[in-house]
């Protein structure tokens, strides 16, 4: 399916360029997350609006129940780190070993829905 016969990744430069940019978005989301949950203010975001305002809106969590509430930007934490994940993942792997990429369309498939996805609900 992926016409490679197993000899080497797809587009790894485009898969490196993702986990970049997947990682820097979760180190924001993380950031935001930990704002969210363990600090009144965020001194990086400024006193006129910026992420402050954002992370005191009322759609910035998601009510699961009584006294539980997931912040959107931990969602956001989630979804970029998985991309990350899975777009060096086989970058990496194909690095240390020249075996077959049995996994490989399973990995470019999950990739597709989890980007999809996410630019639906951003």
């Amino acid at each position: 399916m992926n016409g490679n016969n197993g000899d080497s990744v797809w587009n790894p430069s485009l898969r490196k360029t993702m986990g970049t940019l997947s990682t820097l978005g979760a180190l924001e989301t993380g950031f935001l997350t930990y704002v969210k949950l363990f600090s009144d203010s965020a001194d990086l975001c400024g006193t006129n609006g910026g992420c402050g305002s954002v992370l005191n809106s009322p759609y910035a969590t998601i009510h699961l129940g009584e006294g539980l509430d997931v912040p959107l930007a931990a969602l956001g934490f989630l979804a970029y780190s998985t991309v990350a994940v899975l777009s060096l993942t086989p970058v990496l792997a194909s690095s240390s070993s020249q075996e077959g990429n049995d996994g490989e369309d399973w990995n470019r498939i999950g990739l597709l829905a989890l980007t999809t996805s996410m630019a639906s609900f951003s």
